[in-house]
């Protein structure tokens, strides 16, 4: 039962980012993003709302951030693409994509507890659309090869907040990792 959540998460979280869209490419073929063309407000989030948004995004980590080796390849694969295309720095999509290939190359990866600590959540506009500009960090705790590890990830996000939590862009990620 377990396993068939997991499967449903990810498979609601690839669709909500394709729904979505990370980036779009104006007329000039330029590619636009939302990160920088947002507007603050001075409205704050309640802490019902903080919450719903720390557990969308513990949910999207879940499905996104790292995954354990149960996925298939060609689920890695629409993951690792579904991901890059909301990373807008093009550093940081180098880093991931490198990063990933040697975290998970002749690896058996379980993932064991996700942890998500909200820093900072604001609304902003962009367009007609209420978005949210969040700073947290996520812990993952695993294994890799039967090694334990931990991982801490800071991200500036920029979620979508209506009926669910969804990402739409990573405007800064950074992590460290240890392992025991």
């Amino acid at each position: 039962m377990k396993k068939m959540k997991k499967y449903f998460v990810i498979l609601i979280c690839i669709i909500l980012v394709c729904c979505g869209g990370c980036r779009e490419k104006n007329k000039n073929g330029n590619i636009e993003y939302v990160s920088d063309q947002v507007k603050e407000t001075d409205e704050e989030y309640t802490e019902k709302e903080l919450e719903k948004i720390q557990t969308g995004i513990r949910q999207w980590a879940e499905g996104f951030l790292m995954v354990g080796s149960d996925v298939t390849d060609e689920e890695r694969r629409l993951i690792n693409q579904s991901f890059d295309k909301c990373i807008v720095s093009e550093e940081d999509r180098k880093k991931v994509a490198e990063d990933r290939q040697e975290f998970y190359e002749d690896s058996y990866i379980k993932i064991g507890l996700i942890d998500t600590n909200i820093e900072d959540a604001r609304k902003v506009k962009y367009e007609d659309e209420e978005l949210g500009k969040v700073t947290c960090e996520i812990q993952i705790y695993g294994t890799r090869n039967s090694n334990r590890f931990q991982r801490k990830y800071d991200l500036e996000l920029v979620i979508s907040f209506e009926d669910s939590v969804s990402v739409k862009e990573i405007d800064k990620i950074d992590w460290n990792s240890a392992e025991f």
